[in-house]
């Protein structure tokens, strides 16, 4: 399994990384070669189960897409939860500075087509890997808070070269990047242990927390902020573009360290994994 899985990031950072600094390096057009980069880790995925399973291990992988007797409920929680906490947040910012609460007012036509991108290119390009391969794996040889704690580091450190292209990552130190991803991973590896480890409410989280950011942005104006090599070696920012951001990161592990105080050891997966399908097989 350790094998596997250095094999997975060290694979899904190749194909990303080169893609990404080609771009960089070439100044190309990130339409339509940033959509492959950030398939890197579903790619790798697809890639190593033929490598060690064969065709038939992959068919049992992408069985994993949709998984029977998931309960009703995880679905409100994974559409609605991000975005209540993102507008608690700028509620929370409001009332300490005084400063107005604003979403962005979309039409429908315009979500849908957000929610579907996200869907498309965050969800299924990278969600088959982190949560599908790498997870699964992490899971059988950690605990999942320090699976959780370890695949976030990894996610984080996976966006480096968004860094130096100008977006796909939050604009702000990545010291608080990484304080934000941890405990939003923690709540990811709950809900997907939940739902059975089901591939698609790995998809969802990842998709409706990239459309609420979307709608009630919390992040810097990349008109005061860019994002830029800068933001690897600093901690603050001028004036207080970094105080909504450090709000949502204080509810997120509010969050996640009550799931880990309420489940205890229910915050593992109690069914079987398709690797002991796959192992019986072999």
């Amino acid at each position: 399994m350790k094998n596997q899985l250095f094999t997975f990031f060290g694979l899904s950072f190749l194909i990303t990384w080169s893609i990404l600094f080609t771009i960089i390096g070439f100044g190309l057009p990130e339409i339509p070669y940033y959509i492959p980069a950030v398939y890197g880790p579903t790619l790798s995925a697809i890639i190593l189960m033929l490598y060690y399973y064969g065709l038939d291990g992959l068919k049992v992988f992408f069985k994993q897409f949709l998984k029977k007797g998931v309960k009703w409920y995880w679905y409100p929680i994974v559409i609605f939860s991000f975005g209540i906490i993102f507008l608690i947040a700028k509620i929370l910012w409001f009332f300490a500075t005084g400063e107005e609460v604003t979403t962005t007012p979309y039409s429908m036509k315009w979500l849908l087509m957000v929610f579907v991108m996200q869907i498309l290119i965050a969800g299924f390009g990278e969600e088959f890997g982190w949560r599908g391969f790498a997870l699964e794996r992490m899971q059988i040889i950690y605990s999942p808070l320090k699976a959780s704690v370890i695949l976030g580091f990894v996610h984080l450190l996976w966006h480096l070269p968004t860094y130096f292209l100008g977006n796909g990552m939050h604009n702000v130190p990545i010291f608080w990047a990484l304080l934000y991803v941890i405990p939003v991973t923690i709540i990811w590896t709950w809900i997907f242990n939940k739902t059975k480890r089901s591939l698609l409410f790995g998809i969802l989280c990842h998709s409706m927390h990239g459309i609420m950011l979307s709608v009630i942005s919390f992040l810097p104006p990349p008109s005061k902020v860019e994002l830029t090599p800068k933001l690897l070696y600093t901690f603050t920012l001028e004036g207080s573009y970094l105080g909504p951001y450090l709000i949502v990161v204080l509810l997120f592990w509010i969050a996640s360290l009550t799931i880990i105080c309420i489940e205890g050891k229910n915050l593992a997966y109690k069914g079987n994994s398709y690797l002991n399908i796959l192992t019986l097989r072999r």
